[in-house]
């Protein structure tokens, strides 16, 4: 008995036990820094989307009023290796078959100030096309984009609201975006004499046509 005790007191022996717990611990750390890793990477509810060489990390944040669901969009931008983040109503993935005319950047980008208009007189906007205009806000007014202010107008006087700024297609000019949504019979994004014009058949296809607008301005969708 007291051989076998001095066997597994052997300084050899110890250290073989040393070692094996060390490496074990080694083991279980690396395990939970991987663990950590991934999950910071790729969250619960997140997908990728890509769009030529660029992947786009896409959470699920929660819901709309309207039961809708709202996304978080990380994106990285000016070669600054810190990620940023913007939200939308709809994911680039959801655009698919979208018409947009090729025009609509030239018309946005270049300009120095922009107007999102609308027709109050028209008795078929409740107010969802207030949300198309603050999608619109959230990304092209954005510091790290492009820094483009953007304004609401009318695009015709209006009795409950007389000073309200009036803007048509006929206001656009050299320094000077307008982008017009409106409710006609396409859901299509449009350039006419370089007015944007954000056409659908409902207040819904016009949040959509918001966020379409800006994934293309990004680069995000074709």
């Amino acid at each position: 008995m007291e051989e076998n005790k001095s066997e597994a007191e052997k300084p050899e022996n110890l250290e073989k036990k040393a070692k094996i717990i060390v490496y074990s611990l080694i083991i279980i750390l690396l395990g939970f820094g991987l663990f950590l890793f991934v999950s910071q990477k790729i969250k619960p509810g997140t997908t990728q989307y890509v769009h030529n060489k660029d992947t786009f990390d896409i959470q699920q944040v929660g819901t709309t009023k309207e039961g809708g669901i709202s996304y978080r969009i990380k994106i990285f931008t000016n070669n600054d290796p810190s990620p940023k983040y913007i939200h939308t109503r709809y994911e680039p993935k959801q655009m698919d078959g979208l018409k947009i005319d090729p025009n609509v950047k030239n018309a946005v980008l270049t300009k120095k100030i922009a107007y999102a208009t609308i027709n109050p007189n028209d008795q078929r906007l409740k107010g969802k096309t207030t949300i198309a205009v603050m999608e619109i806000n959230n990304i092209l007014d954005n510091a790290y984009l492009f820094k483009i202010p953007l304004n609401s107008a009318f695009t015709e006087f209006y009795e409950n609201d007389a000073n309200h700024t009036i803007k048509t297609c006929n206001d656009v000019n050299k320094d000077t975006a307008v982008i017009w949504l409106k409710l006609g019979e396409e859901t299509a994004i449009k350039e006419d004499k370089g007015c944007v014009i954000l056409e659908g058949r409902t207040e819904d296809d016009l949040v959509k046509l918001a966020d379409g607008l800006m994934f293309y301005l990004m680069d995000m969708v074709s």
